[in-house]
């Protein structure tokens, strides 16, 4: 009788943390054991991209609609494990699923969608390409440039190109630089003396990661002093540029930053 009340005990625990894994907002929370069926299709609806903190995915059975079924996605960039996310599915229209997150870096990233319809219970991997910005990121966005968080993403260099070069100008951000920060104030000078009433640009790319590049024009708040509205997506290493046009005069100043995390 003991024996069968520790059978008992164990497999009700171990159901309830079945429950407990499918429902989990933490990354892998989707059941890993499921079934593969190739009758089960999934696909993100219309282009991914980083300005977008929900998605549709379609979900098909026979290229039907599947319906009234509980959905979950764990998603994982290709080639960066750390870089994982898992949402489950809120069900907008027969086979229509809202799924909940933000990518925070483009690239490509590979899936599989769980999908479970009474004691069926179905993975269906999936490969998702993760854009810059949505073609339909809103009324007067320019081709080629997107609003990252309040600042520029640019797809090339976004700022004035120049040859001329850095010489007695130097630039570099005041202070830490972290992620949790959507802006910062760099400091620009000429022989030592704070650089007042310029234009500055500044461009900046994680290194070995051409495509985690950001552009944003700065605004002066004191003497040499220029606010800069980026917000970085991800820790590491960045290079780029400043260029800084005052009197008809360019200049372009190698920049580097260390980016930590949030601080």
């Amino acid at each position: 009788m003991r024996r069968l009340a520790g059978v008992v005990l164990v497999s009700l625990a171990a159901f309830v943390a079945a429950i407990a894994v499918f429902s989990s907002p933490g990354r892998r929370g989707c059941p890993l054991a499921a079934d593969k069926d190739g009758s089960y299709s999934s696909r993100f609806e219309g282009s991914v991209s980083l300005n977008q903190s929900t998605h549709v995915l379609r979900v098909t059975r026979d290229g039907r609609p599947v319906s009234g079924a509980e959905v979950c996605i764990n998603t994982e960039m290709a080639g960066m494990s750390g870089m994982g996310y898992t949402a489950r599915g809120h069900e907008l229209n027969p086979g229509r699923y809202r799924v909940g997150f933000r990518y925070a870096m483009p690239g490509d990233y590979r899936a599989n969608v769980v999908t479970r319809k009474g004691a069926h219970e179905v993975s269906t991997p999936l490969t998702v390409k993760v854009g810059l910005t949505s073609p339909a990121s809103g009324a007067g966005a320019r081709p080629g440039r997107a609003r990252v968080n309040g600042s520029q993403a640019a797809h090339g260099k976004g700022c004035p190109q120049t040859t001329g070069k850095a010489g007695s100008y130097s630039g570099s951000f005041a202070g830490r630089v972290t992620m949790d920060q959507s802006d910062h104030v760099l400091r620009v000078t000429r022989a030592g003396r704070p650089v007042s009433g310029a234009k500055v640009c500044v461009n900046a790319a994680m290194e070995g990661m051409s495509s985690m590049r950001y552009t944003a024009r700065g605004q002066e708040v004191g003497p040499g002093r220029y606010r800069v509205p980026i917000r970085f997506r991800m820790a590491g290493p960045y290079r780029g540029n400043v260029v800084t046009a005052k009197g008809g005069r360019k200049a372009s100043i190698p920049l580097s930053v260390k980016v930590g995390p949030k601080g």
